[in-house]
């Protein structure tokens, strides 16, 4: 997949798309390759300025880190999400994200 992508459409597509099959990987249990595939996306949307994305693409990350028994790392990727939809006034997201953080934190009081 990579090295295939020129334009700015297609480097989002291949992001959404990287985002997307994290979330699959994930659920199929695969986790380091649900991670990587997250952050590859984060990467993507972060060169585009893809701000929405981004922070979509680190909440995804945070849950697959959570998931693999990594809440430090989750807890950060949570973070940053949180603090680019707080910039992007959305209110929604955050909620989404607040709720995973505090999941995270949970795991790290036990």
């Amino acid at each position: 997949m990579e090295g295939t992508w020129s334009s700015p459409g297609d480097r989002r597509t291949e992001g959404i798309g990287l985002s997307d099959l994290g979330g699959v990987l994930r659920k199929a249990g695969q986790f380091r390759d649900a991670i990587t595939a997250c952050q590859r996306a984060v990467a993507i949307f972060h060169q585009l300025g893809d701000q929405y994305n981004e922070g979509k693409a680190l909440e995804n990350l945070g849950v697959g880190l959570l998931i693999a028994g990594r809440p430090v790392d989750a807890a950060t990727a949570f973070q940053e999400a949180l603090a680019i939809f707080h910039q992007l006034e959305d209110q929604q997201s955050e909620g989404m994200v607040l709720s995973n953080l505090e999941a995270a934190r949970a795991v790290l009081l036990m």
